[in-house]
C-alpha cells in the first residue's frame, strides 16, 4: 500500500500539468539511463561511475577515503558503496586495505592501473 501512494506522489497528474514531484522523477530516471548509456562502453555503470568519480576527487585532495566516507560523499548506502568496491577491486580499479586505525574501516584507493584507463574519469563529476 506504502508503494502505491509512493507512486501515486510521483505520477499524478494534476488538471494543470504534472506535479513537481512527477517531473523530479523523471528527470532523474533520464539523467540515470544517459549516465548508464555513457558509461557502458567502459564497462561501468553509473553507480560504479559515481564511486570511481567520488574517489578520484577524494585521492585529489591527498585523502584515502574509508568505504563509509565515500558513501557519505556519494550520498550511497554504505552497504552498496562495499559491494560496488569488491567489484571494482576484482576489475583491478580499486584497491582496499584495511584502516590501521580501525579494523572495521576499508580504505579505498584507485590502482595505478586505473589511474591509466580510460574508465576512470579524469575530473570529478559529484553530481552522479
Amino acid at each position: 500500500m506504502y508503494l502505491i501512494a509512493l507512486y501515486n506522489t510521483f505520477v499524478t497528474i494534476e488538471p494543470h500539468g504534472p506535479t513537481p514531484g512527477f517531473l523530479v522523477w523523471r528527470l532523474s530516471l533520464k539523467w540515470r539511463v544517459a549516465v548508464d548509456r555513457a558509461v557502458a562502453p567502459l564497462g561501468l555503470t553509473h553507480a560504479k561511475y559515481s564511486l570511481l568519480s567520488s574517489l578520484y576527487a577524494v585521492q585529489r585532495s591527498g585523502r584515502q577515503p574509508s568505504q563509509r566516507e565515500l558513501a557519505d560523499h556519494t550520498g550511497l548506502e554504505a552497504l552498496y558503496i562495499s559491494k560496488l568496491a569488491r567489484a571494482l577491486e576484482a576489475d583491478a580499479l580499486i584497491g582496499r586495505v584495511r584502516d590501521p586505525a580501525d579494523s572495521r574501516a576499508m580504505n579505498l584507493s584507485l590502482t595505478p592501473g586505473a589511474r591509466r584507463s580510460p574508465s576512470v574519469p579524469s575530473t570529478s563529476s559529484n553530481s552522479c
